[in-house]
């Protein structure tokens, strides 16, 4: 807000293409929608009620193109998952219960527990993942927890903690 009381107000408008003006909100007391055709226009409501003053100056849409920004790269932390099921069938299709996203992992420490609590599996290689099994047997369809604790390529130490469905 400056001296005069104006707020300025930062609009970043990506046209799709076609248009001819820019629109901006409600410059009547209906309500219907004011289309503004030059720049450096003002309009205010008129009459003792409560009332607005819009300022828009200098809008080109001269050359808009209907591309958009690159999505933000998505942060390492982020990347990093590990799925709440699993079938060690053997069909190819989630054998192992594994970190994903594990380029972005520098180090890691993962562990998997059955429902008394005890460890189950064990691993600090980001490559392997849980095969269903507990000390060479099929561990038993059920729910087991999980805590991973992870050092990212950025320096960065997550933890994550849940539950994962081993099916059968």
């Amino acid at each position: 807000e400056n001296d005069s009381g104006w707020v300025e107000l930062k609009i970043e408008y990506k046209a799709r293409g076609g248009e001819k003006y820019f629109i901006i909100g409600n410059f009547a007391l209906s309500d219907e929608v004011d289309t503004l055709y030059k720049s450096n226009t003002k309009y205010g409501f008129p009459g003792p009620r409560n009332y607005a003053y819009y300022y828009l100056d200098e809008v080109s849409i001269y050359r808009c193109n209907d591309t958009l920004p690159p999505p933000p790269p998505i942060p390492p932390e982020q990347q990093v998952n590990l799925p709440n099921a699993f079938s060690p069938n053997g069909d190819g299709e989630n054998d192992l219960f594994r970190v994903l996203g594990a380029d972005s992992v520098a180090e890691m420490e993962l562990r998997v527990f059955n429902r008394w609590g005890q460890q189950v599996f064990y691993t600090k290689q980001k490559e392997q993942g849980w095969d269903g099994t507990f000390k060479g047997q099929p561990a038993p369809t059920g729910v087991y927890a999980y805590t991973l604790v992870a050092t990212l390529t950025n320096g960065e130490v997550i933890t994550k903690k849940g539950n994962v469905t081993l099916k059968r």
